[in-house]
């Protein structure tokens, strides 16, 4: 079964019929294989009829009788393919043909500002995305930029040098992590570039 997918794997078969039968050539994608609605009596569905009556110049009827083809899958037919699937380690995912490289962008947090666990959304979605693209056999460049070094370590540095200190205690505990950590970056003896003085 192709890639473990059911309906590429009908597809393949339509593809097959309508060229012995028809001597029309189609892909197994352009078979047009669709789930059927709940209640249709069938598990699959298949408008191709559709397609090749244009082509042929005839009725989809005449193609495939009310222009379109239902499939009903063997209970027996799914236990093989599925056991079939379980005994390959990729669990029927091919790697692709055309491996390309992909970079991912995970977005990192701001490192002057508290984090949160919604910070980790964006990380757990673009690792996702990556190990999926990975697993198809494409090289993936992860990247996870740190947020605005500037002014957020700036305003701690003027604070600091003007002997004032932020009134709310979230503010105090955002103060008191960014001076450290600005405190822990500065070479002794110098002073940052990059503050912006105001009112002098």
């Amino acid at each position: 079964m192709p890639g473990g997918d059911v309906g590429l794997e009908l597809g393949l078969r339509v593809a097959r019929a309508l060229k012995a039968a028809l001597d029309v050539g189609i892909t197994q994608v352009e078979a047009l294989i669709r789930p059927s609605a709940p209640g249709r009596g069938a598990d699959y569905r298949c408008n191709v009829a559709m397609g090749s009556a244009k082509r042929l110049g005839r009725a989809p009827r005449e193609v495939a009788g009310p222009g379109f083809v239902n499939f009903t899958l063997r209970r027996a037919w799914l236990e093989e393919r599925t056991a079939a699937l379980l005994d390959d380690p990729r669990l029927g995912v091919p790697t692709t043909d055309a491996p390309r490289r992909f970079a991912v962008n995970y977005g990192g947090p701001n490192v002057a500002k508290e984090m949160h666990v919604g910070h980790l959304r964006s990380s757990i979605i673009g690792d996702a995305v990556v190990r999926l693209l990975e697993f198809q056999g494409h090289e993936v460049l992860r990247h996870n930029h740190l947020g605005d070094w500037g002014t957020p370590f700036g305003m701690p540095c003027q604070a600091r040098e003007r002997g004032t200190r932020p009134t709310s205690r979230v503010e105090v505990g955002s103060h008191e992590r960014n001076l450290a950590a600005v405190t822990r970056a500065r070479t002794p003896g110098t002073r940052p570039t990059h503050v912006t003085r105001h009112g002098h």
